[in-house]
C-alpha cells in the first residue's frame, strides 16, 4: 500500500477522537466507548501505512495490534501495544453485552484512545519529517 494513503486514516481516526469527545460530554458512554475504540484501529492502521506500507486484512482488530507489535520498533510501541490491546478488547463488551457502559469506563476509554492517537500522532510526525 503507498505509505502516503496514512493520511485517510489519520483522518478517520481524528473523526472518532472527535465523536467520542463529543458522544462523552453527551453522556452517551456507549457512543463515547466504541468511538474511542475505531479511534484506536484506524490511528493504527494510519501508523502502520505510514511506517510500514502494510495494515491488517485480518477481521480480528486484536492481529493489527500483533502486526503493530512486530512491525513497529520506535519509542514507546511496547506501551502503545499495551493500550492498543486494551482498547480493542472492550469493543466486544460495548458493542454486543447487554449491559450499559459505564460513565468511568467511557471516561478512562477516551483517555487512553485519545492518549494513544497522540502517540501515533507524534510518531508520524517525526517519521515524515
Amino acid at each position: 500500500m503507498d505509505k502516503a494513503l496514512y493520511g485517510n486514516f489519520l483522518h478517520k481516526a481524528q473523526q472518532f477522537s472527535r465523536a467520542m469527545n463529543q458522544a462523552l460530554n453527551k453522556g452517551d458512554w456507549d457512543a463515547a466507548g466504541l468511538n474511542a475504540v475505531h479511534c484506536a484501529i484506524s490511528a493504527n492502521d494510519a501508523l502502520l501505512v505510514a511506517l510500514t506500507g502494510v495494515r491488517s486484512a485480518s477481521t480480528r482488530h486484536a492481529d493489527s495490534a500483533g502486526l503493530l507489535e512486530s512491525k513497529v520498533s520506535t519509542p514507546g510501541v511496547k506501551s502503545a501495544v499495551n493500550q492498543l490491546k486494551r482498547l480493542i478488547s472492550k469493543k466486544n463488551l460495548i458493542e454486543y453485552e447487554r449491559r450499559i457502559f459505564s460513565k468511568s469506563e467511557a471516561s478512562n476509554t477516551v483517555r487512553d484512545a485519545g492518549r494513544f492517537l497522540e502517540w501515533v500522532e507524534r510518531t508520524i510526525s517525526a517519521e515524515w519529517r
